[in-house]
């Protein structure tokens, strides 16, 4: 409710942007180890540093940093070559406990190709799982660099100091069994199950749980300062399951300049220039919003709750993303990704015309219409 009536000024919109934001600055989601670093450590192995860089492996961590950020943290650990300075960096690494902002994205994907057989999946969709990254399971070549770069650099999952294991691993009853909300639950991994594969080959949580997590979180705090702040992951998890990219769980594809341009032109997405523009936008949104409130009243009247489906409404969410994106082949652009690091605003204005803006508009708002409809709901449920 706005407390100073409809004339008076309420920043509630600010606030949960705000934190809506927030999930990207968890570096406690992910926290890595390197195996290779670790053996790189070893004074024997210090002392036989060779003189040399390999030229490949200069060019491949160029390209992945500035691609898809995480894959940075192998070069420091493959570079091996550059003498005393580098002999210096791999020393003053801890090789156990690896974290930064660049990895906080992991958990921020669903993917919602058809899942095949095997892997058994972790999720009923599963979250990114670099493998079988892209609109049609068949990774590009930014995907296939971070590959090799972490395999290389031995990164697996440090999961006694990663939150993102016990945060977004949700079982609501049975382990990989259906849902006190009606949706399958995660199956539960033992630390060793989350550890033992590198970060490619590990299916990652998915971004619904990510979702359920702070939705239930925020109950548990109603009435504090809290409540909003675990309400912006519901909201941040609706954002990213309407990007193709992440409802493909691809780090390449146009992902970067993809994600680039949408902040670029989002006024003009938004109609912000002027009022007559902008009222047409929230009358398309109110419109949309009806649909995902219908969702929403659907899944609880055969449920028999006012609980709200956020799993199935993250999922549902992606699901239209994805199938979007599908029709509109020219979304998803390899060699824009590979263009970003060598100029990254060529590689935006691939994505900035108006034909592409249509397609980012409706993706757009059919986010905000989701969490339009996600709050109102959220207000009736019962204490």
């Amino acid at each position: 409710m706005n407390p100073g009536g409809l004339t008076g000024r309420d920043y509630t919109g600010v606030t949960l942007g705000y934190w809506a934001a927030s999930p990207d600055k968890e570096t406690k989601d992910w926290v890595l180890r390197s195996t290779t670093l670790e053996m790189l450590q070893n004074p024997v192995f210090l002392s036989q540093i060779a003189v040399t860089t390999s030229v490949a492996v200069a060019s491949a961590c160029l390209l992945a940093c500035g691609l898809f950020p995480p894959a940075c943290v192998a070069c420091p650990i493959l570079g091996v070559g550059a003498g005393g300075m580098v002999v210096d960096e791999i020393s003053s690494i801890d090789a156990d406990s690896l974290e930064s902002e660049d990895y906080v994205g992991f958990g921020h994907f669903i993917d919602m190709k058809p899942t095949p057989a095997t892997p058994v999946p972790f999720d009923e969709k599963p979250g990114k799982l670099m493998d079988r990254a892209g609109p049609k399971g068949v990774t590009d070549v930014t995907e296939d660099l971070v590959i090799l770069l972490f395999d290389l650099g031995g990164i697996h999952v440090n999961h006694a100091e990663s939150l993102a294991p016990q945060h977004y691993e949700i079982v609501l009853g049975d382990s990989g069994a259906m849902g006190d909300d009606v949706h399958r639950n995660s199956t539960r991994r033992s630390p060793a199950e989350w550890e033992t594969a590198t970060v490619p080959h590990l299916q990652l949580t998915p971004v619904d749980n990510l979702a359920m997590f702070g939705y239930l979180d925020a109950k548990t705090r109603r009435g504090t300062a809290l409540e909003a702040k675990r309400i912006g992951w519901p909201l941040h998890a609706i954002g990213d399951a309407s990007v193709p990219m992440h409802a493909v769980g691809a780090s390449g594809y146009g992902h970067r300049p993809y994600e680039d341009c949408v902040e670029m032109v989002y006024d003009d997405l938004v109609g912000s220039a002027t009022v007559a523009a902008s009222a047409v936008v929230v009358g398309d949104v109110i419109q949309r919003a009806f649909k995902w409130r219908k969702f929403i009243q659907d899944r609880r009247q055969s449920n028999g709750t006012t609980e709200v489906p956020v799993r199935d409404l993250v999922t549902a969410v992606a699901a239209a993303a994805r199938s979007k994106a599908t029709a509109h082949p020219e979304v998803f652009k390899p060699l824009l990704s590979l263009g970003y690091i060598a100029d990254q605003d060529a590689a935006i204005a691939g994505y900035d015309n108006p034909a592409m803006a249509a397609i980012q508009r409706d993706l757009l708002l059919e986010g905000i219409a989701a969490e339009v409809a996600f709050l109102m709901a959220v207000t009736e449920v019962s204490p």
